[in-house]
């Protein structure tokens, strides 16, 4: 008998090791995935995880979002938004995303990854 494979072991491909990047282990837990990416002595560590949304639940991620500076995250149907510690671009963010198919993404740069760091690294995530 067939057993059928958790959330996060269907997601681990769509967090790879890259090129350039120092990248850590996978770790998949239920309905996530995990794993660090470290460049120039910056680590980031982002997670995937199955987080299905009704249509009032999406708008809520929107609206909530506005007061924050808004990420272009080239997913259909995605919304993201920055968090940063102060202005400027040498301030650490954190990235947040939600798809209105379920994905929730965290781009976590530990305190340390400015805006920069984060969107550069998530572009080369096979995400698209």
């Amino acid at each position: 008998m067939a057993t059928r494979p958790d959330a996060g072991e269907r997601m681990a491909g769509l967090l790879p090791p890259i090129d350039s990047y120092a990248s850590g282990p996978l770790v998949v837990g239920d309905g996530w995935t995990r794993r660090s990416y470290t460049r120039g002595g910056v680590s980031v560590e982002v997670t995937i995880a199955r987080r299905p949304v009704t249509a009032e639940e999406y708008q809520d991620w929107e609206r909530q979002s506005r007061g924050y500076p808004a990420a272009a995250v080239g997913i259909p149907a995605a919304s993201g938004f920055f968090t940063c510690a102060g202005d400027g671009e040498a301030a650490p963010c954190d990235l947040h995303i939600q798809t209105r198919a379920g994905l929730h993404i965290e781009v976590m740069g530990g305190g340390r990854a400015p805006r920069a760091d984060l969107e550069l690294l998530f572009a080369r995530l096979p995400l698209r």
